[in-house]
């Protein structure tokens, strides 16, 4: 009959519709966390500049912990929903701390020998700084950069929380749940720092070793190239050295590192040193230059002054001339005049005595 089979779908219809009733009031109610329903983790690359964007950075999601969401009531029938974070590594906390470099440690270790328990998800930015992790399951995850793009170093890892809240009301109580987190990491550019050495004028030496030492101020060694192809690993206060047109470049210090450099000869044995560049702070993406010069000139040796004196003089160094040639011949002539001279005085006087005793 017709009306029995009306009053008949009736009744099944509202009986799905109870049963469904406690679903569809959780998905109006903001408070509750919907189960099975999934998140999106949208990471945005950028410098502090806000408009440079970086392209290649590999980032990996760790679960770390689960949410679990539990009804209390209290006696007066009022119905209170709570959120439970609960740790799923043993001996990670989850906490509103820092991530330490110990923390990431024991979380990779416990993914690596597969005793976590839980999900990862890994994708790298885009051109634009981008990326989209989605379909991620609800949960606590830790936020590692785990390969860094050219020319930067990892950002610091984080913590996020998949769905999490935007408020929360006067009881502390998560009141609204977004299911998409944006997080936006800051990398750490690097940058370059190259030393130039010169060595100018005629008494310069170009084969010569000059020794620089230069101050870094950031822990650890850092990676560099020479101009003559040899390669290795400096740190604060060392001392390398430098020839005539040679070049060091030092790489992959963090931006924001201040540096210096002196020359263990500069100003000494002769030469007069100039340089610029030799201290300042490194720029990300970009390379600091210092370049020093040596110059040393030979001092000619000075002219003979004119002598005004035919047997000799002195220079306008005070050192005796030496005499010329043709000087000795001079001598014996005036000495045959003078011998000359003598004989025909004598000559003379002699032939007056005669004279005189004649008489």
């Amino acid at each position: 009959m017709p009306g029995k089979r009306f009053i008949c779908g009736l009744v099944c219809m509202l009986t799905v519709l109870w049963s469904a009733f406690p679903v569809m009031a959780a998905s109006q109610n903001p408070s509750v966390i919907l189960p099975g329903k999934t998140g999106t983790i949208h990471i945005v690359y950028k410098e502090n500049d806000g408009k440079t964007s970086v392209k290649g950075a590999e980032f990996t999601c760790y679960q770390i912990g689960d949410i679990q969401t539990q009804t209390e009531e209290d006696a007066d029938g009022t119905v209170h929903v709570r959120n439970v974070i609960t740790p799923i590594i043993e001996g990670v906390v989850i906490d509103d701390q820092p991530v330490q470099e110990e923390m990431l440690k024991a979380v990779q270790n416990a993914y690596a020998q597969g005793t976590a328990g839980g999900d990862t998800y890994s994708g790298s930015t885009d051109s634009k700084g981008i990326l989209l992790l989605k379909n991620v399951r609800q949960g606590i995850y830790l936020v590692a950069e785990t390969k860094a793009a050219d020319g930067y170093f990892v950002s610091k890892p984080f913590v996020v929380s998949v769905p999490f809240s935007d408020r929360s009301t006067a009881e502390g109580a998560n009141d609204y749940w977004n299911y998409t987190v944006t997080c936006e990491p800051k990398p750490l550019a690097a940058g370059e720092w190259k030393i130039r050495k010169s060595v100018k004028g005629n008494a310069g030496e170009k084969n010569r070793e000059f020794h620089f030492q230069i101050k870094i101020e950031a822990d650890g060694e850092f990676q560099y190239k020479k101009s003559d192809g040899t390669e290795g690993k400096v740190s604060n206060d060392a001392v390398i050295t430098l020839k005539d047109g040679q070049d060091i470049q030092i790489m992959m210090l963090p931006a924001g590192t201040a540096f210096s450099v002196t020359e263990q000869e500069a100003g000494k044995e002769g030469y007069t040193t100039t340089f610029n560049g030799a201290a300042g702070h490194i720029s990300g993406q970009k390379t600091a230059e210092t370049t020093f010069i040596n110059t040393r000139d030979r001092v000619a040796a000075d002219t003979p002054a004119p002598s005004s004196n035919s047997q000799g003089g002195k220079e306008a160094s005070g050192k005796v001339a030496p005499v010329k040639t043709g000087d000795a011949f001079h001598a014996v002539l005036y000495a045959a005049l003078f011998l000359c001279g003598m004989t025909g005085l004598l000559w003379a006087l002699r032939k007056k005595g005669e004279d005189v005793y004649d008489k």
